[in-house]
């Protein structure tokens, strides 16, 4: 194992803990290169954003689209037109 992860590492890694747990070192590599990357570190936080958001609607789909400050009928005519 190399020192430090490059981005492209980062990024496998993200992809991998989502499905997978990953092993200390991994978790340590990884961490210290958000830690030094911004851009990673901004990747990383919006992956965690995109997944609570999906895990919210997914556990109570009435809020699927409430979090977007849609209106009562603006759901109604989204959830319409995805129906067919």
């Amino acid at each position: 194992m190399r020192f430090m992860y490059t981005c492209r590492d980062v990024a496998e890694l993200l992809s991998l803990s989502l499905d997978h747990g990953l092993t200390p070192l991994q978790r340590l590599g990884m961490s210290l290169h958000l830690l030094l990357c911004v851009p990673c570190a901004r990747h990383h936080s919006q992956m965690l954003c995109l997944v609570a958001v999906l895990r919210k609607t997914r556990d109570d789909p009435d809020t699927t689209f409430s979090f977007l400050g849609l209106s009562d009928e603006a759901r109604e005519r989204i959830r319409n037109s995805m129906r067919g």
